[in-house]
């Protein structure tokens, strides 16, 4: 209830806000940090590649499992980060 409280309310004409700048806003945390922060991780190659694919871990093994996958595509994919 108090999040709902700080939200700023909108009026006909308001340029809408970013949702998840409202939220972080109104747990007094700066949004511009955050997205500096999360750009900033984003482009480290090792966080990226330590966190959740589905299609890395799940379906490229498959598909590699019953032959879809060409030696050409699995260049691709390796050099994308989406395979091991």
């Amino acid at each position: 209830m108090t999040l709902l409280a700080t939200t700023p309310q909108l009026r006909e004409g308001d340029k809408a806000a970013d949702p998840m700048a409202v939220v972080f806003e109104g747990l007094g945390i700066d949004p511009k940090r955050v997205e500096a922060e999360t750009l900033e991780r984003m482009s480290d190659p090792e966080f990226v590649k330590a966190q959740p694919n589905p299609f890395r871990d799940y379906a490229y093994p498959q598909l590699d499992r019953i032959g879809l996958i060409t030696e050409r595509t699995a260049s691709k994919y390796r050099d994308a980060g989406l395979a091991a």
